[in-house]
């Protein structure tokens, strides 16, 4: 966990019945290239999609928790304060 508001979430979800399973920073989103991988680490070892350089921070993405409840749609979650 990387700051509080992280903290105070995983502490709401934990104890909300609904909720099955929570995965911290569960996957990088290369917006880039519309592909999902596992670690930040594998997400930059792709070659961009256009050019021949490492893909900047704006490319990249890793939400804060995936969160699944009874219904098969998994939910996102990305705490800001």
């Amino acid at each position: 966990m990387e700051s509080m508001n992280e903290a105070t979430i995983l502490l709401a979800l934990d104890v909300d019945p609904r909720i099955r399973t929570i995965a911290a920073q569960p996957f990088t989103l290369r917006m880039d290239l519309e592909k999902l991988f596992a670690t930040r680490t594998e997400a930059f070892q792709h070659a961009p999609r256009a050019r021949d350089e490492e893909p900047s921070f704006e490319v990249i993405y890793t939400p804060d928790f995936l969160v699944t409840l009874a219904s098969p749609t998994p939910l996102v979650i990305e705490a800001k304060s």
